[in-house]
C-alpha cells in the first residue's frame, strides 16, 4: 500500500506544472483591474504562509522542525488568486523558520521581474517585509495607528483574507496536513513531506476548477491568523522606498475613496 501511495504522490508531482501555474500577464492584468474595484488596483494575488504538522517527531533535527506554535511541522508558503486557487507554492523549510525567511528564498522574492508587471504586487499580513512587489499593513510602533493607516490595514486585511480561506479549505480537503503520518528523516523523509504537500496542492486547484468548495466563511479557516507576527517576533524589516511610496500611494487612494 506504501508503494502506491508513493506512486501516486509522485505522479501527482509530475502534473503540477499543469495546475499550480503563475498567470501570465493577461491573467495578471485581468484579477490587477478587478482588484480596482477593492481598492487595490494591480493586485494580483494574497500571500501566506502555513505548515503541515507531523503526527509524531521527526527521527532526525527534532528541534529545526519543533515550530513556535509546539508542534513539529513542514512550512510552506503559498500565493493564491481571488478565486482562491494556489498560484505558488514553495515548500521546504522545517516548522522553526520564521515566513519572512521562507518567502526571501522563495523565487517570489529573488525573480521579481519574472513574475510581476510593473506597478504588480502582492497583499501579505505583518509577517514579510514591505516592498514594491508586496504590500503589508502599517506597523503599529509606540502610540496609535492614524485613522488613515487604521483604514488601509482594515481594507488590506478584508482582502487578503482571501488566503486565509484558500488555506483553510486546503487543509479542510486534505486532513492529512493536519498529522502526515511520515517518518521524517535526512534520507528520504523530508523529501517526502515536500512532494506530499505538493501532490496535495494539485489536487486543490483540480477540485477548484470542477468542484469548488461551497461552505460559509466562517467554515473556511481553521486556525487564527498571525496578525502581528513580526511584533510577537521581534524582527525589524528594512521595507525599501518603492514599497513605501507605493504603499502610502494606497492608503491615500483607499482614503479619499472611502470618504
Amino acid at each position: 500500500m506504501e508503494n502506491f501511495t508513493t506512486r501516486v504522490v509522485m505522479a501527482l508531482n509530475e502534473i503540477s506544472p499543469d495546475w499550480i501555474k503563475w498567470p501570465d500577464a493577461a491573467e495578471r492584468n485581468r484579477i490587477g483591474t478587478s482588484m480596482a474595484a477593492k481598492y487595490f488596483p494591480n493586485c494580483v494575488g494574497f500571500i501566506d504562509g502555513s505548515d503541515a504538522n507531523f503526527y509524531q517527531a521527526p527521527r532526525d533535527d527534532k528541534q529545526t522542525y519543533w515550530s513556535r506554535k509546539k508542534k513539529y511541522c513542514m512550512q510552506f508558503q503559498i500565493v493564491c488568486d481571488p478565486s482562491k486557487l494556489i498560484r505558488h507554492l514553495f515548500t521546504g523549510y522545517p516548522g522553526s523558520v520564521h515566513d519572512a525567511k521562507v518567502y526571501a528564498a522563495s523565487s517570489i522574492s529573488s525573480q521579481v521581474q519574472t513574475h510581476f508587471s510593473l506597478d504588480e504586487y502582492l497583499l501579505g499580513d505583518s509577517a514579510y517585509p514591505n516592498s514594491g512587489s508586496l504590500i503589508v499593513p502599517f506597523r503599529r510602533r509606540q502610540g496609535s495607528l492614524t485613522p488613515s493607516r487604521r483604514k488601509f490595514n482594515k481594507e488590506l486585511s478584508s482582502n487578503r483574507v482571501a488566503v486565509e480561506h484558500t488555506i483553510g479549505i486546503f487543509k479542510g480537503r486534505f486532513q492529512c496536513l493536519q498529522g502526515l503520518r511520515l517518518n521524517v528523516n535526512k534520507e528520504e523523509g523530508h523529501k517526502m513531506v515536500c512532494y506530499w504537500i505538493q501532490a496535495c496542492a494539485v489536487l486543490h486547484n483540480i477540485l477548484q476548477n470542477k468542484d469548488p468548495w461551497n461552505k460559509t466563511d466562517d467554515e473556511y479557516y481553521t486556525e487564527p491568523p498571525d496578525n502581528e507576527t513580526q511584533e510577537e517576533d521581534g524582527i525589524e524589516f528594512n521595507n525599501d522606498v518603492s514599497g513605501e511610496q507605493k504603499r502610502e500611494a494606497l492608503s491615500l487612494l483607499i482614503n479619499v475613496m472611502c470618504r
